[in-house]
């Protein structure tokens, strides 16, 4: 039997407590729905050279940080809030156990695959790649999962989007 390549289309990325990993909901062209698993583990591993790739798009000069900081900023505020994907008792359900990344001009293709080789393609374009991690540095943030891996640029989205309009004294 060959496996129909599932390319996503629309996703909804969420922490779960009751699981402490990251609940990961796809949807196709078809309308057809997977929900993936992300453990902390497997995202420590994976998000610090999909975090390098964004900053090779801005190269390494004095005003990086500032530019990558801007670049975050806006990717976040472009945020388009739609309802999320939700999965339900039929859909198929699996742990993600390797992510592999291709950077492209302007995109990342992700491949999330488990043991039985399911596969599920993931292409963004650097704008969407912005915006995913700083949901996932969000979610970070509501898991109390402290890495050191994040550079001082990705902001939460309770932060760089919602900023606090009152100063404590």
């Amino acid at each position: 039997m060959t496996q129909q390549e599932f390319n996503v289309e629309r996703f909804t990325t969420e922490y779960s407590q009751q699981e402490d990993r990251i609940r990961f909901v796809v949807t196709n062209a078809e309308l057809s729905v997977q929900q993936l698993w992300l453990t902390r583990r497997l995202l420590n591993r994976f998000l610090p050279p999909l975090i390098q790739i964004l900053q090779k798009e801005v190269g390494e000069t004095q005003s990086a940080p500032s530019i990558q900081t801007f670049n975050q900023q806006r990717a976040a505020l472009g945020i388009k809030h739609e309802p999320p994907v939700t999965a339900t008792a039929e859909t198929l359900t699996w742990l993600v156990s390797r992510v592999d990344m291709t950077p492209a001009a302007s995109l990342v293709r992700i491949v999330f695959s488990n043991q039985n080789k399911q596969q599920v393609f993931l292409n963004l374009p650097v704008t969407s790649l912005c915006q995913w991690i700083s949901i996932l540095r969000e979610l970070y943030l509501r898991a109390e999962w402290s890495e050191t891996f994040w550079p001082d640029w990705i902001e939460p989205l309770s932060i760089s989007v919602n900023p606090k309009t009152h100063q404590l004294h």
